[in-house]
């Protein structure tokens, strides 16, 4: 049997024991023997671990007395199988042993790596509070407004609308049902569905200063003169303001600490590869024919996948970090795998490169914006446009 055609008979049948390899026989617990092969003992502390190493969803097949049976059985077939195909020779194969010392290999060399990682992740307090001194301002929420609009084509049925509202014959929330002509605005009484960030783009109105310049300055509960906005003539009344607060560092201290730990991961291996190349003598002497810069970055803008487009520009930014384009390439590195890949801790990781990079370019700005943008403000969650279900404001 070749060690090509091994996987493929045992893929099936293994693949729930080697999820749960790494828990192996050492872990504490009851050493009640459940069966033995050639001697060897099986037990119950063995099946327990073996069940814990399944990935979450395939747990379940594996729950209960039925359950743990099954994985005995299987722990059983393993066994067997492993010990006929030693003694037909098949550890011995060549490519089988390449294959097994690959697999230690990467085994060790992951469990180094998660040693480091751990390491890492350990967050002093003095640390996390000098952290969050230092980086105040980015911790201190925006000042946010809740706005009620009408929209019209026409500037004088906005005039008169406001008229109507001033002499109190016609409520605002009214005014905006009759008047308005966008049918989510009239569904909605006028009241735009989100809390309003300044520069920030807006239901029904989109991003455009004027409205934004408008609803900042006005005073609660006074509508606005009307005004040209690109769905038509408007007029705003600012319902509810919440103003910018800094938010205190118990608040955010889960946020601090996964900024430095980001930050550690990012930078951390590399200086540790560095490191390790001084301590082991590493000598590259690397192909003459190997890229140049502009020849990765070319390459990587052309590349057909994104996980090749991926992996040319992390080599131009490893090969060439003083090359003008190392902090561009760093920049693409995540956003493809913000937008396109969707891993969205391994773009956190990148854009926090990028930040360290360059940290006053204009991509670095981006590169913040990109951090924050998929975020939830943790302090207030839009529910939708509907208002209290006693103030008369839904449609």
């Amino acid at each position: 049997m070749t060690a090509r055609a091994l996987p493929i008979l045992l893929g099936s049948l293994l693949l729930p024991l080697l999820a749960g390899c790494g828990g192996g026989t050492s872990g504490e617990g009851d050493n009640t023997v459940l069966a033995t092969v050639d001697g060897r003992e099986v037990t119950l502390a063995e099946v327990d671990a073996r069940i814990a190493g399944v990935p979450r969803l395939a747990r379940p097949e594996f729950s209960g007395p039925i359950g743990r049976r099954r994985m005995l059985n299987k722990i059983l077939e393993e066994e067997i199988l492993y010990r006929a195909a030693r003694d037909a020779g098949v550890d011995q194969d060549e490519a089988v042993r390449r294959a097994v010392e690959e697999a230690t290999r990467q085994t060790v060399v992951q469990a180094y790596l998660d040693r480091i990682q751990e390491e890492a992740s350990q967050v002093g307090e003095e640390e996390a509070r000098a952290f969050y001194d230092e980086h105040r301002e980015e911790y201190r929420t925006e000042k946010m407004v809740r706005v009620r609009i009408l929209v019209t084509p026409e500037e004088k049925v906005a005039q008169r609308a406001r008229q109507m509202v001033e002499e109190t014959t016609l409520r605002f929330e009214d005014a905006c049902t009759r008047f308005s002509e966008n049918s989510y605005v009239v569904a909605a009484r006028g009241l735009i569905p989100t809390w309003i960030r300044k520069d920030r783009a807006v239901p029904w109105i989109g991003n455009d200063p004027a409205f934004h310049e408008t609803v900042f300055a006005l005073p609660p509960d006074v509508v606005s003169e009307p005004f040209e906005t690109p769905s038509g003539w408007t007029l705003a009344r600012v319902e509810e303001i919440r103003e910018s607060r800094q938010r205190p560092f118990d608040e955010v201290r889960d946020d601090v600490v996964g900024r430095l730990v980001r930050a550690r991961s990012t930078t951390g291996l590399p200086q540790l590869l560095a490191e390790l190349k001084d301590r082991y003598d590493v000598e590259n002497l690397e192909e003459p024919g190997a890229k140049s810069a502009d020849e990765l970055f070319a390459e990587a803008q052309a590349a057909p996948r994104p996980q090749k487009r991926v992996e040319l520009y992390r080599e131009l930014v490893e090969r060439f970090p003083e090359d003008p384009r190392a902090v561009d390439s760093q920049f693409m590195v995540g956003f493809l795998l913000s937008e396109e890949l969707k891993d969205a801790e391994a773009a956190s990781a990148a854009f926090e490169r990028v930040i360290e990079m360059s940290p006053d370019s204009d991509l670095a700005q981006s590169a913040r914006w990109m951090l924050t943008s998929g975020e939830e403000d943790p302090e207030f969650e839009d529910d939708g446009w509907t208002d209290d279900p006693d103030d008369g404001d839904q449609p």
